[in-house]
């Protein structure tokens, strides 16, 4: 028997799949996998019930490859378009050449747009596939330091040199910080209460919030429920409102990395006096990882200029990686080909499976 591309089956298939997630990414990942596993089934049953459902490759009847397909709409220009976050993607060793026919089976969707930021030898392979570009955009980093030493201390500084560079770097910091993002005049109020904003609020908020981008994933009130506040992960919460008005939030978590406590920034937006926004929380974040002694502060480039602007004026480092966005749709239509002429798309850690492929998975670990 040959390969059958199929819907995955939860009561039939979970043993196969957890047996190749296994023999791919360890013991470790498979308990990622699973304390995220429910969360993520009840995706598509209560939050967006689409057609589009997770793939595998049968092969024989056990699970040879599998592809989750995260549901959403995308802003394309002036078009809204139904697609899919394409995460946690994988082959077993034994049948590994059966990954092009998982993805063509994905692309070959009409008028559908697929998203991914795959590893650099997938991303390659999807082009060929897709015989189109299908890299938007360069993924980048941005690395906030608070406490130099725990950078120096992997590169072999002693301890005494490093405590004397925190000291000097973080005078810096609190200058640079200083009544930054406070208007006088302006009614805002600061909240971090662990409960979602209302649907009306946020829909608004989001409304004026898309129409800065070209491409951008249009998040509903259920999903960012579902992302933030169902999740199995902890988050913390900052609500900005003016006037009783939602103008920004920022959710954020910690993350061990390399041996280093880190801060970091899963989801940031922010409407009206932007600049003045994403200062008063960087000023918050800023004060909070001084007192929890974080090493350093970690978003990604969502692609909002104005926020880059800021994270650059505080002193953050750009660390561009060698994976890209992703982007492909089958498609006559003129965004099939104009969404990779230097359109401007947002990127979230929020969307798809970025957070937990990029940043350690902390479950319910966190503060």
């Amino acid at each position: 028997m040959g390969y059958m591309v199929r819907n995955y089956l939860p009561n039939q298939d979970k043993d196969s799949l957890l047996n190749v997630v296994r023999e791919v990414w360890g013991e470790a990942t498979v308990t990622r996998f699973l304390e995220q596993y429910d969360w993520y089934q009840t995706y598509n049953k209560q939050v967006a019930p689409f057609d589009h459902q997770d793939i595998i490759i049968d092969k024989d009847g056990e699970v040879a490859g599998y592809s989750r397909l995260i549901n959403v709409y995308y802003k394309l220009g002036d078009k809204v378009v139904s697609a899919v976050h394409i995460a946690d993607s994988v082959t077993h060793p034994n049948y590994r050449g059966c990954g092009v026919k998982l993805f063509r089976h994905i692309i070959q969707t009409q008028e559908r747009l697929e998203i991914g930021v795959p590893v650099e030898r997938t991303g390659v392979l999807w082009e060929k596939i897709a015989k189109r570009p299908v890299a938007v955009r360069s993924v980048v980093r941005h690395v906030l330091m608070i406490y130099p030493s725990g950078f120096l201390r992997q590169k072999g500084v002693p301890p005494f040199l490093g405590s004397m560079v925190d000291f000097f770097w973080q005078k810096k910091i609190r200058w640079t910080q200083k009544n930054r993002g406070i208007l006088k005049g302006k009614k805002r109020n600061l909240s971090k209460r662990n409960v979602p904003p209302t649907e009306q609020e946020f829909t608004e908020l989001m409304h004026a919030f898309t129409k800065n981008f070209y491409a951008i994933a249009l998040r509903d009130y259920r999903y960012f429920c579902w992302r933030f506040f169902n999740s199995p992960n902890h988050y913390q919460y900052l609500w900005i409102r003016e006037d009783g008005q939602l103008i920004g939030y920022c959710i954020y978590r910690e993350c061990q990395m390399n041996g280093r406590t880190v801060l970091l920034v899963v989801d940031m937006v922010a409407i009206g006096d932007q600049k003045g926004v994403y200062q008063e929380i960087l000023r918050v974040l800023v004060h909070y990882a001084l007192e929890k002694q974080y090493t350093d502060i970690q978003m990604i480039e969502t692609g909002c200029d104005v926020l880059a602007h800021v994270l650059k004026k505080a002193g953050s480092v750009r660390k561009v990686e060698k994976t890209n966005l992703l982007a492909y749709i089958l498609s006559d239509q003129p965004y099939a080909t104009e969404m990779y002429q230097n359109k401007k798309w947002y990127m979230s850690l929020a969307d798809g499976d970025y957070e937990f492929v990029m940043y350690p998975y902390m479950g319910n670990k966190g503060e």
